[in-house]
């Protein structure tokens, strides 16, 4: 939903096109799957993290950082190879 606003939004008053309502739930959104700001996701487990990577895969997510990230040592070449930043906590 939030890619198909950004193109909306993109696409308005070009050739015919109407201007769409500025939608503030959708705009943070829109910047997060275009690449404008990072998408934080908080993930502790191995599970977790590789759930979190698969997810930003889906979504197309061009710049995702871990949060959290207790067991990252365990898959630390995946991560390191994907150029993926870590916030550690609770050292």
């Amino acid at each position: 939903q939030a890619r198909a606003y950004s193109r909306a939004h993109a696409a308005a008053g070009k050739n015919g096109v109407p201007r769409h309502d500025r939608d503030v739930r959708l705009e943070p959104l829109a910047k997060a799957v275009n690449g404008e700001i990072p998408v934080i996701i908080r993930a502790n487990t191995v599970g977790q993290i590789r759930a979190a990577l698969n997810f930003a895969d889906e979504m197309q997510l061009q710049r995702v950082v871990l949060l959290g990230a207790q067991d990252a040592w365990r898959i630390a070449d995946e991560i390191k190879r994907r150029k993926i930043p870590v916030i550690v906590n609770g050292v």
